[in-house]
Protein backbone atom coordinates (compact mmCIF):
# COMPACT_ATOMS: atom_id res chain seq x y z
CA UNK A 1 0.00 0.00 0.00
CA UNK A 2 3.03 2.45 0.43
CA UNK A 3 5.03 4.17 -2.37
CA UNK A 4 2.02 5.63 -3.98
CA UNK A 5 4.15 8.82 -4.30
CA UNK A 6 7.00 9.46 -6.96
CA UNK A 7 9.70 10.82 -4.91
CA UNK A 8 11.67 9.28 -2.33
CA UNK A 9 13.67 10.66 0.82
CA UNK A 10 15.40 8.91 3.44
CA UNK A 11 16.20 10.35 6.67
CA UNK A 12 18.84 8.87 8.69
CA UNK A 13 20.16 9.04 11.91
CA UNK A 14 23.56 9.84 13.32
CA UNK A 15 25.71 12.65 14.72
CA UNK A 16 22.20 14.95 14.78
CA UNK A 17 21.18 13.48 18.46
CA UNK A 18 23.90 13.80 20.98
CA UNK A 19 23.65 13.48 24.12
CA UNK A 20 27.27 13.17 25.06
CA UNK A 21 27.99 9.58 25.43
CA UNK A 22 30.53 7.84 23.73
CA UNK A 23 32.27 4.20 24.17
CA UNK A 24 30.27 0.83 25.20
CA UNK A 25 28.45 -1.42 23.58
CA UNK A 26 24.96 -1.45 24.93
CA UNK A 27 20.99 -2.09 24.69
CA UNK A 28 20.24 -2.77 28.23
CA UNK A 29 18.55 -6.03 27.61
CA UNK A 30 19.52 -8.99 25.33
CA UNK A 31 22.45 -9.64 24.31
CA UNK A 32 23.59 -6.76 26.68
CA UNK A 33 25.83 -3.82 27.67
CA UNK A 34 29.28 -3.53 27.90
CA UNK A 35 32.11 -1.39 28.70
CA UNK A 36 35.55 -1.17 27.94
CA UNK A 37 38.50 -1.20 30.53
CA UNK A 38 42.18 -1.27 28.75
CA UNK A 39 45.40 0.76 29.41
CA UNK A 40 43.52 4.34 27.96
CA UNK A 41 40.78 3.93 30.79
CA UNK A 42 37.28 2.90 30.82
CA UNK A 43 35.09 3.80 27.62
CA UNK A 44 31.50 3.05 26.94
CA UNK A 45 28.64 2.44 24.13
CA UNK A 46 24.77 3.04 24.25
CA UNK A 47 22.76 1.79 21.70
CA UNK A 48 18.81 1.80 21.71
CA UNK A 49 17.38 -1.25 19.81
CA UNK A 50 14.86 0.22 16.91
CA UNK A 51 16.35 4.02 17.03
CA UNK A 52 19.39 3.91 15.55
CA UNK A 53 20.80 6.05 18.18
CA UNK A 54 24.44 5.18 19.24
CA UNK A 55 27.37 6.99 21.60
CA UNK A 56 30.38 6.39 22.40
CA UNK A 57 32.68 7.98 25.19
CA UNK A 58 35.97 7.12 27.47
CA UNK A 59 34.88 7.09 31.19
CA UNK A 60 38.47 8.15 32.88
CA UNK A 61 42.11 7.01 32.27
CA UNK A 62 42.61 3.85 34.56
CA UNK A 63 46.03 4.80 35.31
CA UNK A 64 44.73 6.14 38.94
CA UNK A 65 43.58 2.49 39.48
CA UNK A 66 46.86 0.94 37.71
CA UNK A 67 48.17 -1.80 39.95
CA UNK A 68 51.43 -4.67 39.57
CA UNK A 69 49.85 -8.01 38.53
CA UNK A 70 52.17 -11.22 38.45
CA UNK A 71 52.75 -12.48 35.49
CA UNK A 72 49.62 -15.08 35.45
CA UNK A 73 47.62 -12.49 36.07
CA UNK A 74 48.59 -10.50 33.11
CA UNK A 75 48.36 -13.58 30.88
CA UNK A 76 44.94 -14.49 31.79
CA UNK A 77 43.27 -10.87 31.56
CA UNK A 78 45.52 -9.80 28.69
CA UNK A 79 46.88 -6.15 28.52
CA UNK A 80 46.61 -6.08 24.85
CA UNK A 81 42.46 -6.98 24.79
CA UNK A 82 42.04 -5.16 28.07
CA UNK A 83 38.37 -6.35 29.88
CA UNK A 84 34.87 -5.64 28.81
CA UNK A 85 32.86 -4.68 31.57
CA UNK A 86 29.10 -5.83 30.70
CA UNK A 87 25.87 -5.83 31.94
CA UNK A 88 23.75 -9.53 31.55
CA UNK A 89 19.93 -10.17 30.02
CA UNK A 90 19.51 -10.62 33.51
CA UNK A 91 20.96 -7.00 34.78
CA UNK A 92 23.82 -8.12 36.90
CA UNK A 93 27.73 -7.25 35.60
CA UNK A 94 29.88 -9.50 34.02
CA UNK A 95 34.06 -9.46 33.53
CA UNK A 96 35.26 -10.38 30.14
CA UNK A 97 37.76 -10.08 27.77
CA UNK A 98 37.93 -7.59 25.08
CA UNK A 99 36.71 -10.21 22.79
CA UNK A 100 34.04 -11.02 25.33
CA UNK A 101 35.99 -14.31 25.83
CA UNK A 102 35.28 -15.39 29.75
CA UNK A 103 38.37 -14.59 32.01
CA UNK A 104 39.15 -17.44 33.87
CA UNK A 105 40.41 -15.84 37.37
CA UNK A 106 37.66 -15.54 39.95
CA UNK A 107 39.76 -13.57 42.32
CA UNK A 108 40.87 -11.34 39.26
CA UNK A 109 37.33 -10.49 38.48
CA UNK A 110 36.49 -9.62 42.13
CA UNK A 111 39.63 -7.55 42.27
CA UNK A 112 38.27 -5.80 39.42
CA UNK A 113 35.15 -5.58 40.46
CA UNK A 114 36.38 -4.11 43.83
CA UNK A 115 38.94 -1.79 42.21
CA UNK A 116 36.62 -0.34 39.67
CA UNK A 117 33.16 0.01 41.51
CA UNK A 118 32.98 3.48 41.87
CA UNK A 119 33.20 3.61 37.85
CA UNK A 120 31.45 0.99 36.80
CA UNK A 121 28.49 2.39 39.20
CA UNK A 122 29.12 5.52 37.92
CA UNK A 123 28.68 4.43 34.44
CA UNK A 124 25.07 2.34 35.09
CA UNK A 125 24.07 5.03 36.22
CA UNK A 126 24.72 7.10 33.25
CA UNK A 127 23.47 4.50 30.70
CA UNK A 128 19.95 4.79 32.55
CA UNK A 129 19.77 8.29 32.91
CA UNK A 130 20.44 8.66 28.85
CA UNK A 131 18.34 5.43 28.05
CA UNK A 132 15.43 7.67 29.44
CA UNK A 133 16.89 10.38 27.32
CA UNK A 134 16.40 8.22 24.16
CA UNK A 135 12.89 7.46 24.71
CA UNK A 136 12.27 10.68 25.28
CA UNK A 137 13.32 11.23 22.00
CA UNK A 138 11.12 9.03 20.33
CA UNK A 139 7.55 9.87 22.12
CA UNK A 140 8.68 13.82 21.75
CA UNK A 141 9.80 14.07 18.11
CA UNK A 142 7.52 16.54 17.59
CA UNK A 143 8.82 19.21 20.36
CA UNK A 144 11.28 20.99 17.67
CA UNK A 145 8.22 21.47 15.16
CA UNK A 146 9.15 25.27 14.02
CA UNK A 147 6.20 27.39 13.45
CA UNK A 148 4.50 27.65 10.10
CA UNK A 149 5.63 31.45 10.00
CA UNK A 150 9.66 30.52 10.71
CA UNK A 151 11.08 29.80 7.51
CA UNK A 152 14.39 27.76 7.63
CA UNK A 153 17.43 30.05 7.56
CA UNK A 154 19.73 28.75 4.83
CA UNK A 155 23.33 29.26 6.59
CA UNK A 156 26.07 29.23 3.81
CA UNK A 157 29.01 26.92 3.88
CA UNK A 158 32.32 28.31 4.91
CA UNK A 159 35.09 27.20 3.23
CA UNK A 160 37.89 27.40 6.45
CA UNK A 161 40.42 24.78 5.14
CA UNK A 162 43.89 26.80 5.28
CA UNK A 163 46.11 26.80 1.79
CA UNK A 164 48.96 24.69 2.44
CA UNK A 165 51.96 27.46 3.59
CA UNK A 166 54.65 27.90 1.01
CA UNK A 167 57.87 25.66 1.41
CA UNK A 168 61.15 27.89 2.13
CA UNK A 169 63.07 26.01 -0.30
CA UNK A 170 66.92 25.68 0.75
CA UNK A 171 69.36 28.22 -0.88
CA UNK A 172 73.03 27.34 -2.14
CA UNK A 173 75.42 27.09 0.74
CA UNK A 174 78.85 27.05 0.56
CA UNK A 175 79.86 23.50 -0.80
CA UNK A 176 76.63 23.74 -3.09
CA UNK A 177 78.39 26.50 -5.13
CA UNK A 178 81.90 24.56 -5.05
CA UNK A 179 80.49 21.42 -5.81
CA UNK A 180 77.99 20.91 -8.66
CA UNK A 181 77.05 17.43 -7.21
CA UNK A 182 76.00 18.83 -4.22
CA UNK A 183 74.32 21.87 -5.63
CA UNK A 184 72.20 19.55 -8.18
CA UNK A 185 71.47 17.11 -4.98
CA UNK A 186 70.11 20.13 -3.69
CA UNK A 187 68.42 21.58 -6.46
CA UNK A 188 66.55 18.30 -6.92
CA UNK A 189 65.30 18.68 -3.42
CA UNK A 190 63.80 21.71 -3.94
CA UNK A 191 62.18 20.59 -6.85
CA UNK A 192 61.01 17.90 -4.70
CA UNK A 193 59.25 19.87 -2.00
CA UNK A 194 58.05 22.65 -4.88
CA UNK A 195 55.90 20.06 -6.79
CA UNK A 196 54.64 18.66 -3.79
CA UNK A 197 53.55 21.91 -2.32
CA UNK A 198 52.05 22.57 -5.86
CA UNK A 199 49.76 19.27 -6.07
CA UNK A 200 48.66 20.00 -2.37
CA UNK A 201 47.95 23.46 -3.17
CA UNK A 202 45.66 22.26 -5.97
CA UNK A 203 44.38 20.06 -4.26
CA UNK A 204 43.02 22.82 -1.93
CA UNK A 205 42.22 25.20 -4.77
CA UNK A 206 39.61 21.98 -5.95
CA UNK A 207 37.89 21.61 -2.53
CA UNK A 208 37.83 25.46 -2.49
CA UNK A 209 36.00 25.60 -5.49
CA UNK A 210 34.04 22.51 -4.89
CA UNK A 211 32.58 23.85 -1.23
CA UNK A 212 32.06 27.28 -3.45
CA UNK A 213 30.19 25.59 -6.53
CA UNK A 214 27.89 23.48 -3.82
CA UNK A 215 26.81 26.51 -1.27
CA UNK A 216 26.17 28.65 -4.63
CA UNK A 217 23.93 25.33 -5.55
CA UNK A 218 22.18 25.23 -2.50
CA UNK A 219 21.66 29.02 -2.33
CA UNK A 220 19.69 28.79 -6.09
CA UNK A 221 17.76 25.77 -4.71
CA UNK A 222 16.85 28.00 -1.64
CA UNK A 223 16.05 30.97 -3.49
CA UNK A 224 13.91 28.96 -6.12
CA UNK A 225 11.96 27.57 -3.07
CA UNK A 226 10.93 30.70 -2.31
CA UNK A 227 9.37 31.40 -5.39
CA UNK A 228 7.30 28.31 -5.49
CA UNK A 229 6.57 25.90 -8.32
CA UNK A 230 7.12 22.14 -8.17
CA UNK A 231 10.52 21.86 -9.12
CA UNK A 232 11.54 24.35 -6.43
CA UNK A 233 9.37 22.97 -3.56
CA UNK A 234 10.74 19.45 -4.51
CA UNK A 235 13.95 19.91 -4.53
CA UNK A 236 14.26 21.88 -1.49
CA UNK A 237 12.20 19.05 0.56
CA UNK A 238 14.84 16.72 -0.93
CA UNK A 239 17.85 18.93 0.62
CA UNK A 240 16.25 19.86 3.82
CA UNK A 241 14.48 16.87 5.25
CA UNK A 242 17.56 14.61 5.47
CA UNK A 243 19.05 17.80 7.62
CA UNK A 244 16.72 17.12 10.34
CA UNK A 245 17.75 15.67 13.83
CA UNK A 246 15.98 12.59 13.62
CA UNK A 247 16.17 9.11 15.94
CA UNK A 248 15.57 6.11 13.59
CA UNK A 249 15.99 5.68 9.52
CA UNK A 250 13.50 6.81 8.20
CA UNK A 251 11.38 6.47 4.21
CA UNK A 252 9.05 9.54 3.05
CA UNK A 253 7.80 9.29 -0.30
CA UNK A 254 6.33 12.86 -1.58
CA UNK A 255 5.04 14.45 -4.22
CA UNK A 256 3.81 17.97 -4.76
CA UNK A 257 0.66 19.34 -6.80
CA UNK A 258 1.25 21.60 -9.91
CA UNK A 259 -0.01 24.90 -8.69
CA UNK A 260 3.04 24.16 -5.57
CA UNK A 261 -0.06 24.80 -3.20
CA UNK A 262 0.11 21.19 -1.71
CA UNK A 263 2.18 18.87 -0.59
CA UNK A 264 1.53 14.66 0.11
CA UNK A 265 3.79 13.08 1.71
CA UNK A 266 3.79 8.97 2.49
CA UNK A 267 6.13 8.16 5.96
CA UNK A 268 6.99 4.88 6.44
CA UNK A 269 6.68 4.48 9.82
CA UNK A 270 8.73 2.15 12.49
CA UNK A 271 6.50 -1.15 13.47
CA UNK A 272 5.92 -1.36 17.42
CA UNK A 273 8.24 -3.83 17.92
CA UNK A 274 11.15 -1.83 17.14
CA UNK A 275 10.56 0.89 19.94
CA UNK A 276 11.84 0.18 23.45
CA UNK A 277 10.78 -2.40 24.90
CA UNK A 278 11.67 -1.80 28.83
CA UNK A 279 13.38 0.88 30.77
CA UNK A 280 16.47 0.33 33.12
CA UNK A 281 16.63 1.76 36.98
CA UNK A 282 19.67 1.08 39.06
CA UNK A 283 19.30 -1.43 41.94
CA UNK A 284 19.68 0.58 45.06
CA UNK A 285 22.92 0.11 46.48
CA UNK A 286 24.18 -2.92 43.79
CA UNK A 287 26.33 -3.40 40.83
CA UNK A 288 22.99 -4.33 39.30
CA UNK A 289 21.01 -2.80 36.97
CA UNK A 290 16.67 -3.87 36.89
CA UNK A 291 15.03 -3.84 33.62
CA UNK A 292 11.74 -2.48 34.19
CA UNK A 293 9.30 -3.62 31.25
CA UNK A 294 6.74 -1.39 29.69
CA UNK A 295 3.33 -2.55 30.28
CA UNK A 296 1.33 -3.56 26.72
CA UNK A 297 -0.59 -0.28 26.81
CA UNK A 298 1.84 1.76 27.88
CA UNK A 299 3.77 0.88 24.80
CA UNK A 300 0.81 1.16 22.60
CA UNK A 301 1.09 4.59 24.04
CA UNK A 302 4.64 5.07 23.47
CA UNK A 303 4.09 3.92 19.50
CA UNK A 304 0.97 6.26 19.15
CA UNK A 305 3.06 9.59 20.66
CA UNK A 306 5.65 8.40 18.45
CA UNK A 307 4.27 8.27 14.78
CA UNK A 308 1.56 10.97 15.88
CA UNK A 309 4.56 13.17 16.47
CA UNK A 310 6.36 11.82 13.64
CA UNK A 311 3.58 13.58 11.35
CA UNK A 312 3.34 16.29 13.07
CA UNK A 313 6.89 17.34 12.77
CA UNK A 314 7.03 16.43 8.55
CA UNK A 315 3.87 18.54 8.44
CA UNK A 316 5.32 21.27 10.33
CA UNK A 317 8.84 21.46 8.72
CA UNK A 318 6.54 21.65 4.88
CA UNK A 319 4.01 24.67 6.20
CA UNK A 320 7.27 26.50 8.09
CA UNK A 321 9.64 25.61 4.33
CA UNK A 322 6.92 26.90 2.02
CA UNK A 323 4.95 30.23 2.90
CA UNK A 324 2.84 29.23 -0.12
CA UNK A 325 1.84 25.77 0.72
CA UNK A 326 -1.60 25.79 1.92
CA UNK A 327 -2.52 22.02 2.63
CA UNK A 328 -0.31 19.18 3.48
CA UNK A 329 -1.87 15.52 3.17
CA UNK A 330 0.52 13.04 5.12
CA UNK A 331 -0.15 9.75 6.08
CA UNK A 332 2.25 6.89 7.65
CA UNK A 333 1.76 3.21 7.22
CA UNK A 334 3.77 0.43 8.52
CA UNK A 335 4.82 -3.46 8.10
CA UNK A 336 2.48 -5.58 10.07
CA UNK A 337 2.11 -9.69 9.38
CA UNK A 338 -1.32 -10.46 7.97
CA UNK A 339 -1.61 -14.16 9.26
CA UNK A 340 -4.88 -15.13 7.23
CA UNK A 341 -2.83 -15.22 4.38
CA UNK A 342 1.18 -15.77 5.81
CA UNK A 343 2.35 -12.38 4.43
CA UNK A 344 3.56 -9.03 5.34
CA UNK A 345 1.61 -5.41 4.25
CA UNK A 346 2.32 -2.09 4.16
CA UNK A 347 -0.68 -0.93 6.16
CA UNK A 348 -1.69 2.92 7.01
CA UNK A 349 -2.25 3.43 10.17
CA UNK A 350 -3.25 7.15 10.33
CA UNK A 351 -3.66 9.76 7.88
CA UNK A 352 -4.29 13.64 7.86
CA UNK A 353 -5.25 16.61 5.94
CA UNK A 354 -4.15 19.77 7.55
CA UNK A 355 -5.42 23.52 6.25
CA UNK A 356 -2.32 26.24 7.07
CA UNK A 357 -4.74 28.40 8.69
CA UNK A 358 -5.65 25.67 11.03
CA UNK A 359 -2.26 24.57 11.36
CA UNK A 360 -1.34 28.20 12.63
CA UNK A 361 -3.71 27.85 16.17
CA UNK A 362 -1.30 25.50 17.27
CA UNK A 363 0.62 26.95 20.25
CA UNK A 364 3.89 26.80 18.68
CA UNK A 365 5.58 28.41 21.41
CA UNK A 366 5.38 25.66 24.29
CA UNK A 367 5.38 22.48 22.56
CA UNK A 368 6.16 20.81 25.52
CA UNK A 369 2.43 21.16 26.44
CA UNK A 370 0.82 20.00 22.93
CA UNK A 371 0.58 16.29 22.95
CA UNK A 372 0.97 14.94 19.27
CA UNK A 373 -1.94 12.66 19.68
CA UNK A 374 -5.43 14.43 20.35
CA UNK A 375 -3.16 17.65 18.04
CA UNK A 376 -3.83 15.61 15.20
CA UNK A 377 -7.31 14.68 16.19
CA UNK A 378 -8.82 18.14 16.16
CA UNK A 379 -7.69 18.13 12.17
CA UNK A 380 -8.85 16.08 8.96
CA UNK A 381 -7.77 12.76 10.86
CA UNK A 382 -8.34 9.30 9.32
CA UNK A 383 -7.82 6.46 12.02
CA UNK A 384 -9.05 3.86 13.92
CA UNK A 385 -7.06 3.62 17.10
CA UNK A 386 -8.88 1.95 19.82
CA UNK A 387 -8.76 2.87 23.51
CA UNK A 388 -5.80 1.22 24.77
CA UNK A 389 -3.69 2.26 21.85
CA UNK A 390 -4.39 -1.09 19.46
CA UNK A 391 -4.10 0.41 15.50
CA UNK A 392 -6.27 -0.67 12.80
CA UNK A 393 -5.60 -0.53 8.70
CA UNK A 394 -7.60 2.59 7.59
CA UNK A 395 -7.82 4.45 4.14
CA UNK A 396 -5.29 7.38 4.14
CA UNK A 397 -6.58 10.19 2.32
CA UNK A 398 -6.03 10.56 -1.59
CA UNK A 399 -3.20 12.84 -2.98
CA UNK A 400 -4.53 15.93 -4.41
CA UNK A 401 -3.32 17.78 -7.37
CA UNK A 402 -0.47 14.47 -8.45
CA UNK A 403 -1.07 13.04 -12.00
Amino acid sequence: MGMRLQRRIRVAPGVRVNLGLTGISTSFGPPGASITAGTRGISSNLGLPGTGLYHRQNLGSSSGNKRKHSPGEAASVGAASGVKVGVKSNGTVSITHEDESPINDDAFVRRFKRERRGEIMEWLRRQCEEADKEIAIICEIHAQTPPPDRQPAYTPKRFTEESPNMPILKAPGFWARIFPAVRQKLEARNRVIAQNWAQNHQAWEERKRKCERADASQIKLYTESRLGGTAGISAFLEYWLPTLHWPRETLIEFDVSQDGTTVNMDVDLPEIEDLPENHPRMSSGQMRVVMNKFTDKRKRHNYARHIHGVLFRIIGECFASFPQVAIVVASGYSQRPDHSIGAVNDDYLLSVRVMRSVWSEINFDDLGMVDPVPALERLELRRDMTKTGIMRAIRPFTPIGVV
